[in-house]
């Protein structure tokens, strides 16, 4: 049984975030990792709108579990996401890496990215928990 990956605030089911990559997808995220690895859970990002970016998760050969986020040009450009993340990563954003570079798959532009640990901000807006707030918001990093 593969194990769910942590939940906040939902918008939508486990049925509706699972995702059944088409073979192209599944091949462009594996092409990120050495021969042997394979591709053990993919789910929507639990989003408004839905289809969102992709959560995959890896196992690589020697056993580790590896995270990456295959995103989609549903609005916008993840061309000019791709550079904006390298301007962002130059003045000291932290901002997910470009693992490979956008390529078109089934007529969409497509590019995997390493995936960033935390809450995003719409599920923090959605907290009612004003302290986290203020917490996520101190970027001094003192308490």
């Amino acid at each position: 049984m593969t194990m769910r990956m942590p939940r906040h605030p939902r918008f939508h089911s486990d049925k509706e975030l699972n995702v059944v990559l088409s073979s192209s997808e599944a091949k462009y995220a594996l092409s990120a990792f050495e021969p042997g690895s394979e591709i053990i859970d993919s789910e929507y990002f639990d989003n408004y709108n839905l289809p969102a970016p992709v959560r995959i998760r890896v196992r690589r050969r020697n056993g580790e579990v590896d995270e990456v986020v295959l995103r989609k040009a549903r609005h916008g450009s993840v061309k000019a996401e791709a550079r904006a993340f390298g301007i962002l990563r130059d003045v000291g954003f932290s901002v997910p890496r470009v693992l490979l570079q956008p390529t078109i798959i089934n007529d969409q532009f497509v590019m995997l990215t390493s995936l960033l640990n935390g809450v995003n901000l719409q599920k923090l807006s959605m907290s009612s928990e004003t302290q986290s707030s203020h917490k996520a918001l101190n970027w001094s990093g003192k308490p």
